[in-house]
């Protein structure tokens, strides 16, 4: 805490020696920098207080635990037996004592306020100069800063009317790095007002746009390795799930189509990101092609986990069907499917591995994944299953999934091929 109160401090005049210099592009882009550095310290006091906040829930789930176990204990005991004397009791650990949370709450909420007032300035200074390139800049981060303290509708409006005043200038100053990331943020601001056929749109525009930006990426926006889970990968699955139908929806099968692909994109995306150039030149394939005619019995799976962690989506390309074949998964509340991956990975990385280890997550992810679809591979004779994973599910042995009533894995059934 001690530490970030000492880093605003210095802040502090690092913004009066830039309120010091002339209106220029230097001082826009180091101003952008400031405020860049700014939300990165938000970013590490907001993990901190994230893990206090995460620990205080396990405390008290603990506290619950040893009330009812003392309950029973008590209820069991048939004659009264005389109460040993008890030690003190220690201290509860904290993570974070309560000053030191204040403290750093009080540090985020001055990081914030001197991030705004260095973006307001460095939005004037591209005034100053017409630079509309530079306050497309400034006004996209002012609405990205705003975004990560939004949660009244009025402030999620507030942010939408940034991203829209960002969207225009980067247009008029041909910056599509800028524009991609602003009809993200306008998506988010639509979403959380609840329009959701507009924010369906804005996700959908801004993908594409990425779509189109993949090889300049890196180049154009070299920050964007350190940032890609918020800046590029949250868009391609925001626009992914805006896609797929909602609850009562029947799949259509364009939508379906472009969120197959838009989900290879982002494979594509993620390798170019890894490398740090695009140097894979992705060729785009008839899967149908290749599964209608070259492999006639092979059947291609793309499970989407969606970003709450507890939505699957699978689409299915069956041979000899010309429509894809749709199917979702909603787990109950309390239930994450990373959480379900990694249990069921270390199972089987124990120093005893039996039979039995890891059997019951097997099934379940037998279950979501290839169960629905049981019936068309049979009827279409399928040998051949090939996976497209997403997120843990990449890091996870398709061929040891279980089905529970034949009591074969997956392997025994099908040969498997991960894409």
């Amino acid at each position: 805490a001690r530490l970030n109160e000492t880093l605003v401090q210095r802040v502090g005049q690092v913004v009066v020696d830039l309120n010091a210099l002339p209106p220029g592009r230097a001082t826009i882009d180091a101003r952008l920098n400031l405020a860049h550095s700014l939300t990165r310290i938000d970013r590490s006091l907001n993990s901190a207080l994230e893990v206090e906040r995460g620990l205080s829930t396990i405390r008290t789930s603990l506290k619950q635990y040893q009330q009812e176990l003392a309950k029973e204990q008590k209820a069991s005991q048939t004659t009264p037996k005389p109460s040993p004397r008890r030690a003190p009791k220690p201290p509860e650990p904290v993570f974070l004592s309560r000053e030191t949370q204040q403290r750093l709450q009080g540090v985020q909420r001055s990081s914030h306020q001197t991030a705004a007032q260095v973006l307001k300035q460095a939005i004037a200074d591209a005034q100053a100069i017409q630079n509309k390139r530079a306050e497309s800049q400034a006004v996209s981060v002012l609405a990205e800063l705003y975004g990560r303290w939004a949660k009244t509708p009025q402030q999620w409006a507030d942010v939408e009317t940034l991203a829209n005043r960002s969207l225009v200038l980067s247009q008029q100053s041909n910056a599509p790095e800028v524009a991609y990331r602003v009809q993200g943020l306008l998506g988010f601001a639509l979403k959380n007002q609840g329009q959701t056929a507009a924010a369906r749109a804005a996700f959908l525009v801004a993908a594409k746009n990425l779509q189109a930006l993949r090889g300049d990426l890196v180049a154009v926006d070299p920050d964007i390795q350190y940032n890609f889970r918020d800046n590029v990968e949250v868009i391609y699955r925001e626009a992914v799930e805006a896609l797929l139908p909602t609850q009562g929806e029947s799949p259509n099968q364009t939508n379906l189509e472009e969120a197959r692909r838009l989900i290879e994109s982002l494979q594509l995306a993620e390798l170019d990101n890894f490398l740090r150039e695009a140097c894979v030149e992705g060729r785009p394939v008839a899967l149908d092609r290749v599964v209608d005619q070259d492999n006639p019995k092979t059947a291609v799976i793309y499970p989407i986990i969606l970003n709450n962690n507890r939505q699957i989506r699978v689409i299915a390309k069956i041979p000899g069907q010309k429509d894809l074949l749709y199917h979702a998964i909603d787990l109950p509340t309390g239930t994450d499917v990373e959480v379900v991956l990694k249990t069921w990975q270390g199972k089987l990385r124990e120093t005893i591995v039996t039979p039995l280890s890891g059997r019951s997550e097997a099934t379940r992810i037998y279950g979501w994944l290839v169960q629905p679809f049981q019936s068309q591979l049979q009827q279409s004779q399928v040998d051949t299953l090939v996976f497209v994973p997403d997120k843990t599910l990449r890091n996870v042995p398709m061929a040891a999934l279980f089905d529970a009533q034949q009591n074969k894995y997956l392997i025994q059934e099908y040969a498997i091929a991960v894409s």
